[in-house]
């Protein structure tokens, strides 16, 4: 029986107090986002949105992306004052030589913010169901300026033929967001290797190796 496409968002926290990770530019700070997996297949309710686990990704799945500021998780009252200028920038490589891969049947250029929508419930990070959090999506635009809010992942069959390619059902993912402030450049990193489809099973468990890691 041939498995049912699911949607999944990728909820990116951004927490602006956050400490930043040893220095390694005089010019640059370097901060975690954090990061969760949501299954919103059967919808956004908060009885139908859940969290999932990278490792169920599969071929045919689509996947949007979102910022949630978590700031006030630490400084309660905190309202998200971001500067005009933040950029977002995706990276999608092959994990065996390392150049660009591209996962889905899209073909996405460069990434922009949406206007901040009504604050959101995250199944992640909210404290309680009624516990509203600043939210963000990221939108990826093609080089013709087509918008895609959301994204399929290719069956591998359709991609690109390389040496090998057969051996791994994988990409590295690295999402930075990049933030001008006080004579610094903030970058908040994200960079987990994923994997789809990383069985031959059409089911929802996985088999062989270990999911798509943190």
């Amino acid at each position: 029986m041939k498995r049912t496409s699911k949607k999944f968002r990728i909820e990116l926290g951004i927490n602006l107090h956050a400490a930043p990770v040893p220095q390694t530019n005089p010019n640059m700070r370097i901060f975690p986002l954090q990061n969760a997996l949501v299954d919103i297949t059967r919808g956004e309710a908060p009885e139908h949105a859940r969290a999932a686990w990278y490792s169920h990704l599969r071929a045919g799945d689509e996947i949007c992306f979102r910022i949630v500021d978590i700031s006030s998780l630490r400084v309660p009252g905190h309202e998200p004052n971001y500067p005009s200028m933040a950029l977002a920038e995706f990276y999608f490589n092959n994990p065996v030589t390392g150049r660009p891969a591209n996962p889905f049947e899209e073909d996405v250029v460069e990434w922009r913010f949406s206007d901040r929508l009504e604050d959101q419930r995250s199944p992640v990070y909210s404290l309680n169901a009624e516990h509203l959090l600043p939210t963000w999506d990221l939108v990826g635009r093609s080089g013709a300026g087509e918008e895609y809010e959301t994204l399929k992942f290719a069956d591998f069959s359709t991609l690109e033929e390389v040496e090998g390619h057969h051996k791994f059902r994988a990409f590295e993912l690295t999402v930075a967001i990049k933030m001008a402030d006080g004579g610094w450049m903030n970058h908040y990193v994200f960079d987990p290797e994923m994997i789809v489809s990383e069985t031959e099973s059409e089911g929802d468990g996985g088999g062989g190796k270990g999911g798509g890691r943190l």
